[in-house]
């Protein structure tokens, strides 16, 4: 996968998450996307005018700062692990369908 599809990729999951997600007034920050698993739907075939679509699972991970006071309201905090930044880690499932090739217009 080249550094434009990555980048296009954190741009469209972190959007979906803006959007689906409330927030609240948390604060996180996306540190890593894991993509594991990619599988073709309809086995392959056309689907209207962009072509064959293709579904991607996996994990997003974020990371909390539990010295901030927007994250107060996560029960528990102060008690969980931290990373070398002090940043508490924590993911979520993700799975987007996609064009296989976004350029393919028919």
């Amino acid at each position: 996968m080249g550094r434009k599809t990555k980048a296009r990729w954190v741009t469209l999951l972190f959007s979906v998450l803006l959007i689906l997600v409330p927030t609240s007034g948390i604060e996180s920050k996306v540190v890593r996307v894991v993509v594991d698993r990619r599988e073709d739907l309809l086995g392959g075939r056309g689907w209207g005018d962009v072509g064959a679509y293709e579904k991607l699972i996996g994990r997003i991970f974020f990371a909390f700062d539990p010295g901030n006071p927007a994250n107060g309201r996560i029960v528990d905090l102060e008690w969980a692990p931290r990373d070398g930044d002090g940043m508490v880690e924590a993911w979520a499932d993700f799975m987007v369908l996609q064009p296989k090739d976004p350029a393919d217009r028919r």
